[in-house]
């Protein structure tokens, strides 16, 4: 199984393969809808570097002793996760793969800007890192096996681990992809309303500057 998947590809995935972000840009894809270049690192590839560098019993270990009471703690333990996971080695094969469809991408909009966000297979889970969590904007010259590392590190913020601690989603059994996209630059920039927020629910309304 391939640890990336090109964006337009997305729309048959599981979501327990391409998470709940990257399974709506399948949605858009399957209707035809304009959509930035771009590809999906999947959640086996997320699986793939937390079981090949044993992380999977050290992070166990962590996540048991959490008390939800104890918001210290669980920042401590946050910070914790994130060291191991961040000093870990990245798999040959996986860096092998995503460095060539990332260096892909860079070489087709070379003067361009590469935007990353995470799609997490758990969609209460992936609802409150949208809000919590910002895209990060990359370029062509930044190690991007340490922004995929960065990226897989913070599904393990003291949020999650607090919604894991009280035992409202499964931590060790929640993946994480990742999608990459190149970031258009616009002639003009602004809103729209698919349903006038006025009078009229049938039309649609796009403001721009």
């Amino acid at each position: 199984m391939p640890y990336t998947i090109d964006s337009t590809q997305l729309y048959n995935k599981d979501v327990q393969q391409i998470g709940t972000t990257c399974q709506n840009i399948g949605r858009l894809a399957k209707n035809k809808l304009p959509l930035p270049p771009g590809f999906c690192i999947t959640a086996q590839a997320f699986h793939h570097f937390i079981h090949s560098t044993n992380l999977n019993n050290q992070i166990r270990e962590h996540i048991k002793q959490l008390d939800p009471q104890q918001p210290e703690q669980i920042n401590q333990v946050s910070k914790q996760i994130k060291n191991l996971i961040q000093k870990s080695a990245f798999p040959t094969d996986l860096e092998t793969e995503c460095i060539q469809k990332y260096q892909q991408l860079c070489s087709n909009f070379p003067s361009g800007i590469l935007c990353l966000s995470l799609s997490c297979t758990d969609q209460h889970l992936d609802s409150k890192l949208a809000h919590h969590n910002q895209p990060l904007y990359t370029s062509p010259e930044q190690d991007f096996t340490k922004i995929i590392v960065s990226f897989w590190a913070s599904l393990y913020d003291p949020q999650s681990l607090f919604l894991s601690a009280e035992g409202a989603i499964d931590l060790l059994h929640t993946g994480v992809a990742i999608v990459v996209q190149y970031v258009p630059i616009p002639d003009s920039s602004g809103i729209m309303f698919t349903s006038s927020p006025s009078n009229d629910p049938e039309t649609m309304i796009i403001e721009s500057v």
